[in-house]
């Protein structure tokens, strides 16, 4: 049977080990996927903006987990892009993608906290689209049954920005398979 998409999960990261249990989204900074999904609804990763934060700007980070949790199939020529953006001019959600240190039970990077940026990746990117979206990182952009990479979101609020509410971003991770 062809890969469905309740094969196709978020996971938080920041566990001890891998696929052990973190359910705190803002310790989702990398480093071994959890076996928690990244939860549905309001703040589901990123916390409201403080008023503080809307004053002075912030940038945050998070790092999410996409599984393929087919048991047989691969996830070929994958593609990841920002598929809804309901924010404004006063904030920006980018992203990038991270292979992790192996693709079945390995680690991304972990970052110290929230503010710090993480390292050697290849771009922020703010694709739209399957056509401009980022490849999956690894062999041929493609994720193998089990195997997983390391998803960086990075939001920013500029400085002096105004207070919103309801604001999202839907990200969208999808590639071929075989029937």
């Amino acid at each position: 049977m062809a890969i469905s998409q309740s094969d196709l999960l978020y996971k938080l990261t920041g566990a001890a080990t891998h696929n052990a249990a973190q359910s705190d989204p803002d310790a989702s900074l990398g480093s071994y996927r959890a076996s928690n999904d990244v939860g549905a609804g309001d703040n589901n990763l990123f916390d409201d903006v403080t008023g503080d934060e809307a004053s002075s700007g912030d940038t945050e980070y998070r790092a999410v987990g996409f599984l393929n949790n087919h048991g047989s199939l691969a996830l070929t020529s994958g593609k990841v892009w920002i598929q809804t953006d309901t924010g404004n001019a006063e904030d920006d959600i980018s992203f990038d993608v991270e292979e992790p240190s192996d693709e079945t039970t390995g680690s991304i990077q972990s970052i110290a906290n929230e503010s710090t940026a993480p390292t050697g990746l290849g771009g922020w990117s703010d694709a739209t689209s399957k056509a401009t979206g980022k490849d999956f990182p690894g062999t041929g952009s493609d994720l193998a049954a089990g195997d997983w990479f390391g998803l960086w979101l990075r939001r920013q609020i500029s400085a002096s920005a105004s207070a919103q509410s309801a604001e999202s971003v839907t990200m969208r991770c999808e590639g071929d398979t075989a029937a």
